[in-house]
């Protein structure tokens, strides 16, 4: 096993996009989302727990059309050479006859699958990236489904994930189980254990966490 690194945060960049308000009855608000995003940005620009230049930390919030997560997904896949960590929270919502993973934006339809974005596409934005390390964070429903799309052994844990791909994911649950938000908390479920693995580490770790630690911990 290589020794744990830092990224090279000159060449490394991160796309957090979050949603949480929607214009439809169909899909509750998840106001915690919000926090969410200012939550994980702040962490990977906080030199004592990560370096992000907060200059190459784009942040897509309340997205309304798929163009403006894509577009922002797009130019970091193409700038990135060491790290691209992609980020998303919101609404996870399966679509066509093969129950196909969608994000969901602020205008979603459970019964328009053009309302959201599919997942298959942002999955080939990563997967083309030159970067040599690409982490996915999904913290929605069904967001196990993420797999499939990225790696070439779904049923593989993180601990195995970081193969000649250089590709992690991350996922809130299964894929068929719905992710959690608790009424009144600060952060979804997922994302608020996930900043505080991040702020206090985990007990016998070393200086540096790696991806199976974090995952391990979580």
């Amino acid at each position: 096993m290589s020794a744990l690194r830092l990224p090279d945060f000159s060449s490394s960049r991160a796309v957090l996009i979050g949603t949480g308000i929607y214009h439809t009855s169909e899909l509750e608000d998840l106001p915690a989302v919000i926090s969410n995003l200012t939550g994980i940005r702040e962490a990977l620009t906080n030199p004592k727990m990560s370096g992000f230049d907060p200059a190459m930390v784009a942040v897509v919030e309340q997205p309304s059309r798929p163009q403006e997560i894509m577009e922002q997904l797009v130019a970091a896949a193409d700038q990135a050479q060491d790290v691209l960590l992609v980020y998303y929270a919101g609404h996870g919502l399966l679509a066509g006859d093969n129950g196909e993973l969608h994000l969901g934006m602020t205008g979603s339809r459970t019964d328009a699958p053009w309302t959201s974005l599919p997942y298959a596409y942002m999955a080939g934005a990563i997967k083309d990236s030159s970067a040599a390390i690409k982490v996915l964070i999904l913290d929605c429903c069904y967001s196990g489904r993420a797999f499939k799309d990225l790696m070439t052994d779904p049923t593989r844990l993180v601990t195995d994930q970081l193969t000649a791909e250089g590709i992690y994911v991350l996922t809130s649950t299964s894929k068929t189980k719905r992710a959690k938000a608790p009424e009144g908390d600060s952060y979804t479920a997922f994302t608020g254990q996930l900043l505080q693995v991040i702020g206090e580490g985990v007990p016998c770790a070393g200086e540096l966490l790696s991806m199976a630690e974090i995952y391990s911990d979580l």
